[in-house]
């Protein structure tokens, strides 16, 4: 897991003289990126803008996805049998008419190099199909079982398409060939198994499934290779209800919208590859129609939006917020030999972890590395963590004792300067 830029969380200070110099303790810590919940609101949102349908009456959008392209990218959103077209800021660029039968409805939208794949099932029917259109050729379709409800869609780098089966609960595979198969996971509860999977994304060299009727994320290797779940039925850390659309961010974190219900306010919950918790927000939209993720991070969510003038679909541009949770020096217990000794807290929610370093500041420019421990604290929980000095740090420890330090430095509620949070954190970047 990569290691953040160092934050120094916290110091002490001893007022005692060495040689004439003023020895100021300092601990910084260096967390890793563990982020986790707090006892309040697990996290929330941030607005960047959110723009209306063009029609504000097209009907019921069924999805949205971003692609990006070398002019900058391009959000899809597909209703019935047509296809809308926006650029990433909301301005509105087209509308395509893409009858294969007036009365199709698509699901989902995918675009893939110069080919355009739509997943088409009718609502509680299954006997939909993947139409194919490439920009030139023959428009194709797939239909890989007569029992076939394609939902969301994503192409592996080996150029598979997979696609998510309502139905069939599982995930279809269509290869570059035109040949079918093989079939991802299976109906069930059970390790791999997954009920009414509605999504599909790749990152991280793993494909990330929304089993729906398990109230869980699925993952999967590139191979088929189970690999693990998470998520359970609920509004909770971790939880989801209704999960309906997965998106992996450039960072690698997965975020997973859920819908609870008609007329009800959707939820995002962000994810770490791994499936640990990160944050939940609730969005100001009803009826959520699909989830996307832009080269920057930024989300996309469609769905039913208030407006000044009226309530209508529309799409929101925003990020997650997370409350600063990461480990935090509650206090500089005591120094006992070549030993220093930190209380630790963790915010709440899922485990902090990484270093925890403790330097010497003498003089005004000169800084001294005393120790470094590794730590782990549980959610919501204090922890003392053991520094071991090195031989330096132990010697300019003692002569400081020597000259009247106490043996108990607490005070992590005094400002340093910034000045020197600067340096010290620069010192230990990585």
């Amino acid at each position: 897991m990569q290691v953040n830029n160092a934050v120094l969380l916290g110091w002490a200070r001893g007022a005692a003289a060495v040689f004439g110099i003023t020895l100021m303790l300092l601990v910084a810590l260096f967390s890793a990126n563990v982020p986790v919940a707090s006892a309040g609101p697990l996290g929330g949102f941030k607005e960047i803008t959110r723009w209306k349908d063009v029609n504000e009456n097209s009907g019921g959008w069924s999805d949205l996805t971003v692609n990006m392209t070398e002019s900058g990218g391009e959000v899809l959103i597909p209703w019935g049998s047509n296809l809308q077209i926006y650029d990433l800021n909301g301005t509105f660029d087209t509308e395509i008419n893409t009858w294969d039968n007036p009365y199709d409805t698509y699901q989902s939208v995918l675009v893939a190099g110069t080919t355009v794949y739509f997943s088409r099932t009718d609502p509680g029917e299954a006997d939909g199909w993947v139409r194919i259109v490439p920009t030139d050729g023959e428009v194709t379709h797939f239909q890989p079982t007569e029992q076939f409800s394609p939902r969301g869609m994503a192409m592996a780098p080996d150029g598979k398409l997979w696609v998510a089966d309502y139905a069939g609960n599982d995930v279809a595979t269509l290869k570059p060939d035109g040949s079918t198969g093989p079939f991802i996971g299976s109906g069930g509860v059970g390790p791999g198994q997954m009920q009414y999977p509605t999504d599909v994304a790749l990152g991280n060299n793993s494909m990330y499934v929304v089993d729906s009727g398990n109230f869980q994320v699925d993952r999967f290797r590139l191979d088929g290779t189970f690999l693990g779940s998470w998520g359970s039925e609920g509004s909770k850390a971790g939880q989801m209800f209704a999960p309906r659309d997965v998106t992996v961010a450039p960072d690698g974190n997965v975020f997973v919208l859920s819908t609870p219900g008609y007329g009800q306010q959707a939820s995002i919950d962000e994810f770490t590859p791994t499936g640990g918790f990160v944050a939940k927000a609730t969005l100001p939209i009803i009826d959520a129609a699909g989830l996307g993720v832009d080269s920057a991070g930024k989300l996309y969510a469609a769905g039913t939006l208030r407006f000044p003038d009226r309530q209508t679909q529309g799409v929101l541009k925003f990020t997650v917020t997370r409350k600063d949770t990461k480990a935090k020096v509650a206090r500089l217990v005591k120094v006992k030999g070549r030993a220093a000794f930190l209380k630790l807290t963790c915010g709440g929610g899922a485990r902090c972890a990484g270093t925890a370093s403790l330097a010497a500041r003498r003089g005004k420019r000169k800084t001294v590395t005393l120790g470094k421990a590794s730590f782990s604290v549980a959610g919501g929980k204090r922890k003392t963590v053991k520094v071991r000095l090195t031989k330096k740090g132990g010697s300019l420890v003692a002569k400081a004792r020597r000259k009247g330090l106490p043996a108990k430095l607490g005070g992590s509620g005094v400002i340093a300067r910034k000045v020197l949070l600067k340096k010290v954190a620069g010192r230990h970047r990585r």
